[in-house]
């Protein structure tokens, strides 16, 4: 063979294999970036019992609070979905003044003391990172047109516990391609929760007949089961493959049992009860309390809750931007029933 065939052999070969070589950088680009790791920030503002208020600008401190927070250079991860429970129709995303990002917000009709009032959620989203998963037959989010008005309620007005509000919505990661369901929720407190009952204690002993017996209570729950397949458009056999974060006061599910201090996971036995068809749970390490100021910060109501995830989400206590003492800078406002906010990191494995 001639050195000129020689040559040209080697040119085809070489022109034979380019696709096979991009195609392997391509793969390989996707394959370390296929886990997809993001910050959270979850806050209940308390509107309406002296949180998220004008008239004694504890609004302005809550905001600042956050804003600080996703300014912190030393943040592990970047600060790309915010959850705000017992809040009103403020969108978080403007009043932080932050370009690319939106908010989801819902409501549901509450009554405190004889007032009526709507008691809200809000789920805020860099949407240069994340994109709602729009498809044909499905409803996401979940409160898309009716916003503040769309009396998404865990206990209906006039039921057990009333007024507790939560908002769904399905995402999509730009770049790694998960898919992310998020719930934020304000769970209902329950006549079975006290740790002495005459129908079992859950939180003390591990009696999932006490769960089950306050589940039955909360008359919006069927309708939110069946919510999750309209966002969704899976069955509930298919919900165990979605990757789900569940975000907000979970009030007593987040509590540890009898006996146990922080920081600590908390029992996902209670989770996988309530949040059903996911699979395992993960429930975040918190360090510290979250409520409330008015019983001396011994509750953990605040949590992040995964499935799918490389390891436990570890959760910190949102502390002043010139906090020196952290077990004395809250409260911030002077509210009873006052909440700290958290922030955790999540890695889901891989898109889903």
């Amino acid at each position: 063979m001639t050195d000129y065939f020689r040559g040209r052999c080697r040119v085809l070969i070489a022109l034979f294999l380019l696709p096979a070589v991009f195609w392997c950088l391509q793969y390989s680009d996707v394959q370390a970036d296929s886990s997809t790791s993001f910050g959270i920030i979850q806050y209940n503002v308390k509107a309406g019992q002296g949180g998220w208020s004008d008239k004694n600008g504890s609004r302005d401190v809550e905001v600042s609070l956050i804003a600080d927070k996703m300014t912190d250079p030393n943040l592990p991860s970047p600060v790309e979905f915010i959850s705000l429970v017992q809040v009103n129709d403020s969108p978080i995303s403007t009043l932080l003044g932050l370009e690319n990002w939106k908010t989801i917000i819902s409501g549901c009709d509450a009554e405190h003391d004889g007032t009526a009032y709507v008691a809200g959620t809000q789920i805020a989203y860099d949407s240069k990172r994340w994109k709602l998963v729009d498809r044909q037959n499905i409803t996401n989010p979940l409160s898309k047109d009716k916003g503040y008005n769309s009396n998404l309620c865990w206990a209906k007005l006039g039921s057990h516990d009333q007024g507790r509000p939560y908002n769904i919505a399905y995402f999509e990661d730009q770049r790694s391609k998960t898919r992310l369901l998020l719930l934020v929720v304000h769970m209902p407190h329950c006549g079975a929760y006290p740790r002495q009952s005459s129908e079992g204690d859950f939180f003390g002993k591990g009696d999932l007949n006490a769960l089950a017996a306050c589940l039955e209570k909360w008359d919006g729950a069927p309708a939110f089961y069946n919510n999750i397949l309209k966002v969704t458009g899976s069955t509930k056999a298919d919900l165990k493959d979605i990757n789900v974060m569940i975000v907000g006061d979970t009030n007593e599910l987040g509590n540890a049992t009898t006996g146990s201090s922080g920081p600590f996971t908390g029992d996902p036995a209670g989770y996988q009860a309530v949040f059903k068809n996911f699979g395992h749970l993960v429930v975040t390490t918190l360090a510290g309390t979250t409520c409330c100021n008015q019983d001396g910060w011994t509750n953990y109501f605040d949590r992040v809750v995964t499935n799918n995830t490389s390891d436990t989400p570890y959760a910190t206590i949102i502390q002043p931007k010139n906090c020196k003492r952290p077990e004395q800078c809250y409260p911030l406002f002077g509210a009873a029933e006052e909440h700290k906010a958290i922030y955790a990191v999540v890695t889901f494995l891989a898109p889903k």
